[in-house]
């Protein structure tokens, strides 16, 4: 039932840089989801190839289209039109990996996902929790992002930390309820 502590590790060190940027930098949701995305897409991958791999035949690609179908959405919607234009510009650095500390964020996801896959730990039934958890990522970002300009919000960041404390609520819950179902 206890979560291995490199998952613990990586929950403190992503949220801990996330919180960073967004306290600090002022960031605005979209890194928050964007990340939320990539770790759907990264995760459902690996776990398709090890899946096809071991030989399981339910494992498909195509089980990847639903998350470029959701970048779009994020990135249209989240980075683009819920946005103003200096955040706009801040969110295409993003997305064209010109920032620093989502690059960071990112390398940091991907060394906690080869760690797992060393140690064996892998993906495998979380990647359903991991989809949820986008979902409401995208839904909760964009109300937010709707909250703040319908109440000309100006400082994003109180509702960029309401953001990071579902995600980070999430990330528990998905990671002791992975951790159960291992065990």
């Amino acid at each position: 039932m206890k979560a291995k502590y490199e998952n613990w590790i990586y929950l403190l060190a992503s949220n801990g840089i996330l919180l960073y940027g967004i306290v600090m930098l002022g960031w605005p949701i979209f890194p928050l989801v964007y990340l939320w995305w990539w770790e759907g897409l990264l995760s459902t991958a690996v776990n398709i190839f090890i899946s096809k791999r071991l030989g399981i035949k339910e494992a498909r690609w195509g089980q990847l289209f639903p998350y470029f179908v959701y970048w779009v959405f994020v990135i249209v919607f989240l980075g683009i039109l819920a946005s103003n234009s200096d955040q706009i510009i801040d969110n295409l650095g993003v997305v064209m990996f010109k920032d620093k500390l989502f690059n960071l964020c990112l390398l940091l996801l991907i060394l906690h996902l080869g760690f797992r896959i060393i140690k064996g730990n892998l993906p495998g039934a979380e990647v359903f929790l991991l989809q949820i958890r986008l979902h409401v990522g995208i839904v909760l970002g964009g109300l937010a992002m709707f909250v703040s300009k319908h109440f000309e919000v100006d400082n994003v960041v109180p509702v960029a930390l309401t953001v990071l404390a579902v995600k980070v609520f999430l990330d528990i819950w998905s990671m002791l309820g992975s951790t159960t179902e291992a065990e």
